[in-house]
């Protein structure tokens, strides 16, 4: 994929997904929407050093000025270290349990399946993370069939849907 693509949904990503979080119930940590885009970075089971700086430019511009690179970097990596010492399972159990909102689920969900999009295709870790927060969330498959729809055609417009 050419770099003004990729440039062209990440900024379509950011913009939406700073729609996705004012939305939210405000009792949303910000902090919960940051590990949800994480966890689908990382679930081919590698954070590429390009990912990490989409990410990082990502967050940066949706946490405003609540963090700033160096300690999106720092979080990324205690996300990171979380992962590798509890594993998937309590991880997304545990983001689950502080995103208690129906809205906010969603809009987590929307974060994790745009970061999944960026790049044009979707791996089967991302494919298997989709359905394992879908129901640590409580999103029904029809609906989160249509919501990964949604973010696909937000982010590719309507040449990307087939």
């Amino acid at each position: 994929m050419e770099d003004t693509e990729r440039d062209e949904r990440l900024d379509k990503l950011r913009t939406n997904a700073q729609e996705w979080i004012e939305a939210s119930d405000p009792s949303v940590t910000l902090g919960a929407m940051i590990e949800s885009a994480f966890l689908m970075a990382a679930a081919d089971g590698e954070l590429s050093e390009i990912e990490q700086q989409q990410l990082i430019a990502t967050i940066e511009y949706i946490a405003g000025e609540a963090y700033n690179a160096a300690q999106i970097e720092t979080m990324l990596g205690q996300m990171l270290d979380a992962l590798k010492a509890d594993g998937w399972e309590v991880r997304i159990r545990a983001l689950a349990d502080s995103l208690t909102a129906p809205d906010a689920r969603r809009n987590a969900y929307r974060l994790a399946a745009g970061v999944s999009f960026i790049d044009g295709e979707v791996q089967a870790g991302e494919e298997r993370l989709f359905g394992l927060l879908a129901e640590a969330f409580e999103i029904p498959s029809s609906e989160a069939s249509w919501i990964l729809s949604e973010v696909r055609d937000e982010l590719f417009g309507a040449e990307g849907s087939e």
